[in-house]
């Protein structure tokens, strides 16, 4: 009844067949309208109020409801970044980290929440990166290699976090460090997916080496 509630909440705005096909796929249409019907009541029962009302073929939050969810709040601020100049941008990122509190719902193995857990997680690189960005332009290397390197451990494949990482590092005179990051970077490429690295990043790779 608790990850049905959470579902609604994340979703906002379902048909009762995109519900039935989430929880109760194995059940006949009348079975599961039974279900439904009884999961809404035990949500009423326990919050005091509806948690949804049915408007055009769709079950949405109710407007009554004064709901501040921290998921929906954390996709905006990135979102909204993404627009904003850099030191509005900033300040809306660190707003967004301090919501993001780990993988989204981690015991869970519905599709749904593993497709919002994925996106949750890829956005929150996106601003690690985009915060690193800016503390680069604003000539803070120290604090762009801490989030570049944030975004490196979630992801050590993203060559954007890997191409800031070698920078920086070559910037503070540790271009062996910087050629190390590219040649695990390349390591993992073949190992896992048979790939070489964005000409991109091989390019900064030759530029560093040839530099450094």
């Amino acid at each position: 009844m608790v990850i049905c509630h959470v579902f609604l909440v994340d979703r906002g705005m379902i048909t009762r067949d995109e519900i039935f096909r989430e929880f109760w796929q194995n059940l006949t249409t009348k079975e599961a309208t039974n279900v439904f019907h009884v999961t809404k009541r035990k949500i009423k029962e326990l919050l005091g109020f509806d948690l949804t009302t049915y408007q055009g073929g769709f079950y949405i939050l109710s407007p009554k409801i004064d709901l501040r969810y921290d998921t929906a709040l954390f996709r905006e601020y990135v979102q909204r970044a993404g627009v904003a100049p850099d030191n509005e941008a900033a300040e809306l990122l660190y707003n967004a980290l301090e919501l993001y509190h780990g993988v989204f719902l981690a015991p869970i193995q519905a599709a749904w929440a593993q497709t919002r857990r994925e996106e949750l997680t890829s956005l929150y690189i996106d601003a690690l990166i985009a915060l690193a960005r800016i503390c680069e332009r604003d000539d803070e290397k120290l604090q762009a290699l801490g989030f570049y390197q944030r975004a490196n451990y979630l992801h050590p494949l993203r060559e954007d976090a890997i191409r800031g990482l070698m920078t920086i590092h070559a910037q503070l005179g540790r271009s062996a460090e910087a050629m190390n990051i590219y040649k695990m970077l390349a390591d993992r490429l073949a190992h896992k997916l048979k790939v070489l690295p964005d000409p991109t990043t091989t390019a900064l790779a030759e530029h560093i080496r040839e530099s450094g």
